[in-house]
């Protein structure tokens, strides 16, 4: 009697495990789309505007239509493993798509370590910022050869760090040109709140015809529509409260990968494209399907924060 307990005792842990844990591979083809899309996503199929909580943050966001957001440990855990072969890191919170072959996807993360200063945003320097990212870049290219892999061969800003004072977010964007003569875009916000900041990334399929000034701009609207809320906003700080480490000076060096590795979650994992967050991304975004992102998604998320 007791083996015969222990056996379904055994087949039950043995069920449980398959149905709660992790599909622990990277799929490709028909096998990835059909997997992706069995995950617990929130589709907005309105025309307006919908904006969804973001769980464990108090904070919410703007989907737009066509745009879909799967959130939760399990399923942003389950997606990064098909996609990328690697485990979400505890901070992750949310991915938010675009469908189609225009796709392009919102990776967004939370730091809960308090209050996050502004004293020192007059210390932010993009021109210094970048000229360490670029001698990040030289550093990084003997190696990359050595290796076989592609390595940066520029770097510029599309959009420097620019912060929004009403909304207490800041945003930035620049391109790389890489040996292989391929360009990718790698575009960042960071929503400031009372305990800690959502950070989200941007990522879109690359193309000839691709404006990444238009891309970049997106994401910059996009960073908008993530509002605490009343009683955790940046603003509803008081003393007492607890303060993070760094200000946003160190922040935003930290997220460029500039002065302090940059905490982004799975992205930061891909050793082939180092301090370079988006690169690999763009390696998978062509999994996508549906429909894309449109001129009119852009203008409706701007009118709706204007």
């Amino acid at each position: 009697m007791n083996k015969l307990a222990f056996l379904i005792l055994g087949l039950f842990l043995l069920n449980f495990s398959s149905v709660f844990g992790a599909d622990e591979r990277m799929l490709t083809g028909d096998e990835y789309s059909k997997k992706i899309t069995s995950l617990d996503w929130v589709f907005n199929e309105q025309e307006d505007n919908q904006r969804v909580k973001i769980k464990n943050t108090n904070a919410s966001v703007v989907l737009v239509k066509d745009e879909a957001m799967i959130q939760g440990k399990k399923d942003v855990n389950q997606y990064t493993w098909w996609s990328f072969g690697q485990p979400a890191e505890k901070d992750d919170i949310a991915i938010i798509r675009g469908f189609g072959s225009k796709g392009y996807s919102f990776y967004l993360a939370y730091n809960n370590e308090g209050y996050i200063s502004l004293d020192d945003w007059k210390k932010v320097d993009p021109d210094n910022l970048m000229n360490q990212l670029r001698e990040t870049a030289k550093n990084n290219v003997e190696y990359y050869k050595s290796q076989n892999l592609d390595y940066a061969k520029n770097i510029d800003w599309i959009f420097k760090p620019t912060l929004n004072e009403e909304l207490k977010t800041v945003s930035y964007s620049y391109k790389v040109i890489w040996s292989d003569n391929n360009v990718t875009m790698e575009a960042k916000n960071l929503t400031l709140g009372k305990k800690g900041y959502i950070s989200s990334i941007f990522v879109t399929n690359f193309s000839e015809n691709l404006n990444l000034e238009n891309e970049a701009s997106y994401a910059k609207d996009f960073a908008n529509t993530i509002i605490f809320d009343e009683g955790y906003r940046h603003s509803d700080y008081k003393s007492g409260d607890k303060v993070a480490a760094m200000g946003i000076g160190g922040l935003v060096a930290g997220s460029l990968g500039v002065k302090a590795l940059a905490k982004a979650g799975v992205f930061a994992k891909f050793l082939k494209f180092g301090w370079i967050l988006l690169a690999p991304l763009l390696l998978f975004v062509g999994k996508f399907s549906g429909s894309g992102k449109t001129e009119k998604q852009n203008s409706r998320r701007k009118k709706k924060n204007k």
